[in-house]
């Protein structure tokens, strides 16, 4: 409940206060001076945690996640290279509304080295997580250090794949 003052005056006795009910269509956080709640209103026809992209050129890699990812209550968008993805990111509302990039490296077109070098200084509050098949330490350090939120390795639970996606979402609202 959120309590909001009225208006209307009572009898000159000062303002009434009237209780209003907000239920969310979204709980993630806002972004861009909008609400997250409005926002996903706006563009989602249902309820979620969150927006999220997943990037990779397997579209059977793809699938999985999102229906991981959509039966956690996430929305999810999708795109299968750099270039595609970040146009996606760039696209109408998506900067206001997506949390997550999920990102392959290895990626034709445009790299995922490159998007997520384009995506971290044009959006720096969309977080990042690199999923790919390729376990490179030096790589995973440098992106850690980068401020990626994980470096996960395919093939990956589904427990640890939602364990960090909302560790992303804990990081994107204590952000915006």
């Amino acid at each position: 409940m959120i309590t909001q003052k009225s208006s209307q005056y009572s009898n000159n006795q000062g303002y009434r206060e009237r209780e209003i009910s907000v239920q969310p269509l979204c709980n993630h956080n806002h972004y861009g001076g909008r609400s997250a709640a409005r926002s996903a209103a706006m563009f989602w026809s249902h309820p979620c945690k969150g927006g999220i992209l997943i990037v990779d050129d397997d579209p059977d890699c793809r699938k999985i996640i999102r229906k991981i990812l959509e039966r956690d209550g996430y929305h999810v968008l999708e795109a299968e290279d750099g270039e595609k993805a970040i146009e996606v990111v760039k696209t109408g509302e998506n900067p206001l509304i997506l949390d997550l990039v999920i990102m392959d490296i290895e990626l034709p077109k445009i790299d995922g080295v490159e998007a997520i070098k384009y995506i971290q200084k044009d959006f720096p509050l969309v977080q990042l997580c690199v999923l790919t098949g390729r376990p490179d330490l030096g790589m995973a350090t440098l992106f850690i250090q980068r401020g990626l939120v994980d470096y996960l390795v395919k093939p990956v639970e589904g427990e640890i794949l939602l364990a960090t996606v909302e560790k992303a979402m804990d990081r994107r609202k204590s952000y915006g």
